[in-house]
């Protein structure tokens, strides 16, 4: 890396400084704070002056970056430092301040063959990496949000039957509580229990299973930085799965419970 690398790609720097541009700055390096911990370093102003070896070659600490993902976000940030050697230079990174990129591009290219006339210019934006980098992610997203949608409404559909089912089988009852007096309230209540007891028990199972695989086995094993399933979201997905639960189950057990007993009764 350059001189200017640093200040280009908006690090932080933490102690120290950055490159000059001059021959000396090949016998410097600027690390990050993986690589404090790596050499057991309390500080980075501890770490400035420290000297290493490396490729044979005595290497002296000026500065200190914070730590920043220069991998795919499944890996960790790992301990590195950078090194001022502009004959193993490969790319650049440049910072367009241009609306026009065509007439950008063209600028580039013309000062690339100015440098390096035998190896063809290329250019990628950086936005555009990272979001191809990334596109297995969003697909992932749809294809889960479509899997999870088609699963909760087959679910519904299932939860819908039996409780049709049920409330047919049971509406003689239904009519025989209502002459004797009971609620709108009540006899939906009686009808609606069984149902609600199924939605908890399903619940006691599914979170503690969904939790442990996927917290603390899936996502740990293949994806070192996620969001941690904690409690608002198990409440947020309890709450939501107990709302269309409800209003699936009381769409029939309301209609049940309203019927007139005259008709129940007579069609029984």
């Amino acid at each position: 890396m350059d001189h200017e690398y640093i200040q280009n790609m908006h690090l932080s720097v933490l102690e120290g400084k950055t490159f000059s541009d001059d021959s000396l700055a090949k016998k410097c390096v600027i690390v990050n704070e993986e690589f404090l911990k790596s050499f057991k370093l309390a500080s980075p102003s501890e770490a400035l002056g420290q000297v290493f070896t490396a490729d044979g070659e005595e290497l002296t600490v000026i500065g200190v970056v914070k730590n920043f993902n220069y991998t795919d976000l499944r890996e960790p940030i790992r301990s590195f430092f950078f090194r001022y050697d502009p004959s193993k230079f490969q790319y650049a990174n440049i910072k367009v301040a241009s609306n026009d990129m065509i007439s950008s591009l063209t600028d580039m290219e013309l000062s690339w063959k100015k440098i390096e006339s035998e190896k063809k210019f290329t250019a990628r934006f950086f936005d555009d990496e990272i979001e191809n980098a990334y596109s297995f992610y969003f697909a992932a997203i749809k294809i889960c949000g479509f899997l999870g949608f088609l699963a909760i409404s087959i679910s519904c559909l299932g939860l819908l039957g039996m409780v049709v089912f049920t409330v047919e089988n049971r509406m003689k009852e239904v009519g025989v509580r209502k002459v004797m007096g009971a609620s709108v309230w009540s006899i939906t209540m009686a009808l609606s229990k069984d149902f609600v007891k199924l939605m908890i028990i399903a619940a006691l199972i599914a979170i503690p299973l969904a939790y442990l695989f996927f917290d603390k086995h899936y996502l740990q094993t293949q994806q070192y930085y996620h969001i941690n399933i904690g409690p608002f979201e198990i409440i947020a997905s309890l709450l939501v799965m107990l709302l269309l639960g409800l209003a699936t189950i009381l769409s029939q057990t309301v209609k049940a419970a309203r019927a007139n007993p005259v008709d129940t009764l007579r069609y029984e």
